[in-house]
């Protein structure tokens, strides 16, 4: 006895506009070989659907949210669907490129701004802040009292939940 036909409706980790992306398909039951299809909706332009092993494929160019409807079909002819949403973001960014100036021995606080990724996103940084100023990496704010002037070049790396 062969159990009918199916097709996984997996939920996928998002994937990041420009970033290569590979997600399988998968299937249960029937017999015989298979063939994949998208069968309603649409995948994200730079993303393919490889017919013979289920693979979604590809660099997506687009952000957004990606309802799909995939059909896998037996080569005895029986048929499954299954709905799948596939979500694409952004890559990290920063939207703060400067910040404002500090007054020694003035509360200083000035946050930055990033978007994109896949959440959690947080800061880090191995520059030398100026002593009394530290970065909060969860909240993006730069604050602390500064206790020595003068110009100081500072490296910030915003990452997301994709960052190994």
């Amino acid at each position: 006895v062969t159990r009918p036909l199916s097709v996984a409706a997996a939920a996928f980790p998002p994937a990041i506009v420009g970033k290569p992306f590979t997600a399988q398909l998968s299937t249960g039951g029937g017999s015989g070989s298979n063939s994949f299809s998208v069968s309603g909706g649409a995948l994200p332009r730079g993303l393919a659907l490889d017919p013979f092993d289920g693979v979604i494929s590809g660099t997506p160019a687009l952000a957004g949210t990606f309802p799909v409807e995939i059909a896998v079909t037996s080569s005895r002819g029986s048929v499954a669907r299954s709905s799948i949403k596939l979500i694409v973001r952004n890559q990290v960014g920063f939207v703060t490129t400067s910040l404002p100036r500090a007054k020694v021995g003035k509360r200083y606080s000035a946050r930055i701004v990033f978007r994109g990724g896949v959440a959690p996103l947080t800061l880090s940084s191995t520059s030398t802040f100026p002593a009394g100023v530290s970065l909060n990496a969860e909240t993006g704010v730069l604050s602390g009292t500064p206790r020595r002037s003068g110009t100081y070049r500072v490296t910030i790396v915003a990452s997301d939940s994709l960052v190994s």
